[in-house]
């Protein structure tokens, strides 16, 4: 079901007649109160329509909504993107709506009012990584030298071959994160990483933004074997640009802390660098941040990005000594008073871990609305280049081969 939030009735009556025309089930909410009737594990495309608050969507998104979200503007114009990320939407459209180009962001859902057989082309994407391994139907994991019984613990402080873990972390949503995860990914892919990224974000941002499809997802790892090779924990993945992504699940409560160090055990063990998109104030983030060896921590440069920032790095800094945070400032505008403002206020803050100046880039985010590899302009791309350097990730030292990936020293 596609939920289209416009006020104006008879915009919404002719979109929905548009839709139902295409063939699909749709839904308008025109006042706050309606909201309270939708069943949000059903909507799969939220449209919203001018004038509803960004605090609205934020409740929804809190309530458990994760579908991908897409404004819809009188006019498509610069402020109307800048609109749309605000709200935490994929792209902005404009009236009459773009019904082909808006069902690839919906995902297709299979008829199954009448049961059938139970096909190979019809399991699941987990059951598929399951049958590969042959525990379907079997009470033992057969590994690559021994056999185990799928619940046997792993060891997940063993360093032994462990590629560097690290979260990139904020105080609140809204501020690039997700975008600085991708563009870090695909710069160390380029340099000969292998790299791995555990979106544990429930809205999907990593997934949607490059429009790819889930196979395995958090909330199920926790039905894989306890033991795996390299060839399964690959194909329990996403391969995207070069780096591969476990997208989030659905689940309101996220990963629990045991199934997140086993995930992250796992990953470690056949990448180079594993990447932890967290989302702020989940039980899962704090468990990521005590795995990681190093922490981004990203904020903006507004009042109240600054505020959060400033009581949750404290918190921080109680797993973390402050040479293995590193501070990230994104989407810096110039002649903006509040930012120069902001920044003032973080040098008299003295914080002393590294920070990272990141300017806000048009460039990036049409490549994000055009599904293409996140690259920026030039000061974005030196921006990216500074943080590598404060993460001590040596750009020679990659390679694609296990020996020389087990014997890399990381700095730091």
């Amino acid at each position: 079901m596609w939920m289209l939030l416009e006020y104006d009735r008879v915009l919404q009556n002719k979109a929905i007649s548009v839709m139902k025309r295409s063939g699909i089930q749709a839904t308008g909410v025109d006042h706050e109160e309606q909201l309270a009737q939708i069943q949000y594990a059903s909507v799969q495309l939220l449209l919203i329509g001018a004038g509803w608050q960004e605090a609205t969507i934020s409740h929804l998104r809190e309530q458990g909504l994760s579908c991908p979200s897409i404004y819809i503007a009188a006019d498509v114009k610069d402020e109307s993107y800048e609109l749309a990320r605000m709200l935490g939407c994929v792209d902005a459209v404009s009236y009459p709506l773009p019904i082909d180009y808006l069902k690839r962001w919906a995902p297709v859902v299979k008829d199954l009012a009448s049961p059938q057989s139970v096909t190979e082309e019809e399991l699941s994407p987990l059951d598929e990584v399951l049958r590969s391994k042959n525990v379907l139907n079997k009470k033992q994991t057969y590994t690559r030298a021994h056999t185990v019984h799928e619940t046997t613990e792993v060891d997940e402080t063993s360093t032994f071959g462990r590629g560097r873990v690290i979260a990139v972390h904020s105080a609140r949503g809204g501020v690039g994160k997700s975008v600085l995860v991708s563009m870090i990914a695909r710069q160390m892919a380029g340099r000969n990483y292998t790299v791995a990224v555990v979106d544990l974000d429930p809205k999907g941002n990593l997934l949607a933004m490059h429009r790819g499809q889930a196979a395995v997802t958090t909330d199920e790892w926790s039905r894989l074997p306890a033991q795996m090779d390299e060839r399964m924990v690959k194909q329990s993945l996403v391969q995207m640009n070069g780096f591969y992504v476990l997208p989030s699940g659905k689940s309101r409560d996220g990963v629990d802390a045991s199934t997140l160090r086993r995930m992250i055990h796992h990953l470690a063990q056949y990448f180079d660098l594993v990447l932890v998109d967290t989302t702020p104030s989940a039980q899962a983030t704090y468990t990521a941040l005590e795995l990681a060896q190093k922490i981004v921590f990203v904020m903006t440069p507004e009042w109240v990005s600054f505020k959060r920032f400033i009581d949750e790095y404290q918190t921080v800094r109680y797993q973390k000594t402050a040479e293995n945070v590193t501070v990230v400032i994104n989407r810096i505008r110039k002649r903006v008073s509040e930012h120069a403002r902001t920044l003032r206020l973080l040098e008299e803050a003295d914080i002393p871990s590294d920070i990272v100046r990141v300017p806000e880039d048009r460039t990036l985010y049409r490549e994000l609305i055009g599904a293409a590899a996140l690259v920026g302009g030039r000061d974005v791309r030196d921006g990216l280049d500074h943080l590598l350097s404060a993460l001590r990730l040596d750009p020679a030292m990659g390679s694609t081969k296990r020996g020389l990936r087990r014997r890399r020293r990381w700095n730091g």
